[in-house]
């Protein structure tokens, strides 16, 4: 198995991110930016050779993790008690 890159940024257009971005070049890796702990424990968990597809897959994902949590999404998982932590 070949060894496989992925870079996380916080900020997409940040100078770490801008600079990060000047290697795709020279080097093949996937740059993922704007990135929560879902994802990273997504790529770092993930058993299998990644690929464009996969990583796009991954992304998309956890981009749904992201939510605002009111008093209707404590009451809704209260209701359903088996999804309540």
């Amino acid at each position: 198995m070949e060894d496989e890159y992925v870079v996380f940024t916080d900020l997409f257009g940040g100078s770490v991110n801008q600079k990060i971005f000047s290697y795709k070049t020279k080097f093949d890796f996937y740059l993922i930016t704007g990135f929560n702990l879902p994802i990273l424990l997504e790529i770092i968990l993930y058993n299998q050779t990644l690929n464009e597809e996969i990583v796009k897959q991954l992304v998309e994902n956890c981009r749904k993790e992201l939510q605002l949590v009111g008093m209707d999404s404590i009451e809704e998982l209260v209701d359903n008690e088996e999804n309540f932590l």
